[in-house]
């Protein structure tokens, strides 16, 4: 796993024993993200006895820069200030479903308490559930016993974020819904079951994810965000004089995310202030899939209509902190490569645009022993060439003129493999290698790409490289080298294609 660059930033930990959890009291001295030693995304909020309870999931992603999210676990975080958060440990997770399919990728939830109860809406892919339970830190047990709203009710689609209002009279109802589509409905006044009147709604402009329902002075608001997995966007609200809407659309409320592709909302009240809710990548080691909870004011306007919320680094009570990010950076992931080749590493460097000085990063040798060459094109996927055989560290810092940060990302470099222990020239290919050790396998291109191409090795499918590089035996053809440990005393590499004409050979060469 990764190791975290540390960023400076002012924070008390004092560790407590509760529960027969660590619990962490964290004072975060005007400064987001609230939460710091730890991950947490997809945030709701619960107002409880006079304590604000912040509700997250809890992400373990080792590369912040790749699928999938990794969540199977709620934390429940309290404070009286806005300033001390308590981390009252993993109150609830994906275990208490047996019905769940996929509990290493579950999402948003929100907790609602109703007579005396407190009931927990959960999701994974495609399903929504809901637990229960006499305290707010639990412990909580499946109401049901199955899906509230489950994927395989094919009449709605996109099963996931579910948010939870109830009303004055004590009515209750739930909006759900990903990947474009947005449901809602009345629930039963036993929590665990839905009302007639489903409706859709389909006049929200870029509506993909993460509703948030509310009121206020009589008003209704929809929240929910533009940002899916394809592109970046805003959150926005829409308001209605009913529940169940019709809605009308407003405006945005919240800009894209730092860091982060997607983005989840929670808008509540408490102590007389209101508070926008979301998560950004801003942590040593985040990113799109190390996601980070933050909190700002939210204020309204005399019409009720929401003024667009500016996010800070200083928090919901902070004062005179630089409203500035800094650059982030991320190397990639530990590599191998043959001194021919390079490695195009996917690192990434984000900015939040607030710069003091153009922004500029540079790349340098921390051990290795040779030189390195860069290709420096674009601020992700940088192109590494390497002088001499052996094992780097490489770093990669950034600045903006206010902050500096950095990363680094270990490569072994081979030499040019003498060993070539098969080779295929015949398509479908399959192979066996009967030793352990590194293997470069290298296929030969007669004409670009293929995307239809696919490299399996003991049923792991490698994705086809999208750059290509002239070198190796053959300088006329592109070679595409993936360096890959076999750990079995027999392996099989097969190559499947669409067409023979582009690629002429499959070549396997033990590095080590």
């Amino acid at each position: 796993m990764r190791k975290f660059k540390v960023l400076a930033v002012l924070t008390l930990l004092v560790i407590t024993e509760s529960f027969g959890n660590k619990c962490f009291t964290q004072t975060n001295e005007n400064y987001n993200p609230v939460i710091k030693h730890m991950y947490t995304c997809d945030p709701s909020t619960i107002v409880d006895n006079g304590t604000f309870y912040l509700v997250t999931g809890v992400e373990k992603t080792d590369t912040p820069y790749n699928w999938p999210f990794r969540i199977n676990s709620w934390h429940i975080f309290s404070s009286t200030d806005m300033k001390t958060f308590k981390d009252h440990g993993p109150i609830l997770d994906a275990s208490a479903f047996k019905w769940m399919t996929n509990k290493s990728e579950c999402w948003a939830s929100q907790i609602m308490k109703k007579d005396g109860k407190y009931y927990w809406y959960v999701c994974d892919w495609g399903n929504i559930g809901v637990a229960v339970s006499d305290n707010i830190l639990g412990p909580y047990h499946d109401a049901i016993g199955k899906p509230l709203i489950s994927s395989k009710d094919t009449q709605f689609k996109g099963y996931i974020d579910p948010t939870v209002y109830i009303d004055e009279d004590g009515s209750s109802y739930i909006y759900w819904g990903g990947m474009g589509n947005l449901f809602g409905c009345k629930l039963k006044d036993n929590m665990i079951e839905l009302d007639e009147g489903r409706i859709q709604v389909t006049n929200l402009k870029n509506y993909e994810e993460a509703p948030w329902l509310f009121k206020k002075d009589g008003l209704y608001y929809l929240a929910y965000s533009t940002s899916n997995g394809y592109r970046k966007g805003p959150i926005r609200y829409a308001t209605s004089a009913s529940p169940l809407g019709p809605w009308q659309d407003r405006d945005d409320i919240l800009g894209v995310a730092y860091n982060s592709f997607t983005n989840h909302e929670a808008i509540v009240e408490y102590k007389d202030k209101w508070y926008m809710v979301y998560h950004n990548g801003a942590l040593p080691g985040g990113g799109d899939y190390n996601r980070s909870v933050c909190i700002d004011r939210l204020f309204f306007n005399e019409d009720g209509t929401i003024q667009f919320v500016e996010q800070t680094t200083c928090g919901p009570e902070g004062k005179n902190a630089y409203n500035n990010w800094g650059p982030h950076a991320y190397a990639g992931v530990d590599a191998t490569c043959l001194i021919t080749t390079g490695v195009t590493l996917n690192s990434r460097i984000v900015d939040d645009g607030r710069m003091i000085e153009d922004m500029w990063w540079k790349w340098e040798v921390v051990e290795g022993p040779g030189e390195i060459k860069v290709d420096m094109n674009s601020v992700k996927n940088h192109k590494i060439n390497f002088t001499k055989a052996g094992n780097y560290k490489i770093k990669l810092t950034v600045s903006d003129g206010y902050a500096t940060n950095s990363d680094d990302v270990n490569v072994k470099v081979y030499d040019i493999p003498q060993n070539v222990v098969a080779e295929s020239d015949s398509f479908p290919a399959e192979m066996s290698v009967k030793k352990k050790g590194v293997y470069a396998i290298h296929l030969y291109y007669n004409t670009g790409y293929n995307l239809k191409t696919e490299l399996i090795v003991n049923n792991k499918s490698y994705p086809i490289m999208l750059e290509k590089t002239q070198f190796g035996y053959d300088p006329s053809c592109a070679i595409y080298t993936y360096n890959v440990e076999l750990k079995k005393d027999i392996n099989t590499i097969r190559l499947k294609t669409e067409s023979k004409d582009i690629i002429s050979k499959i070549q396997i060469s033990k590095l080590d």
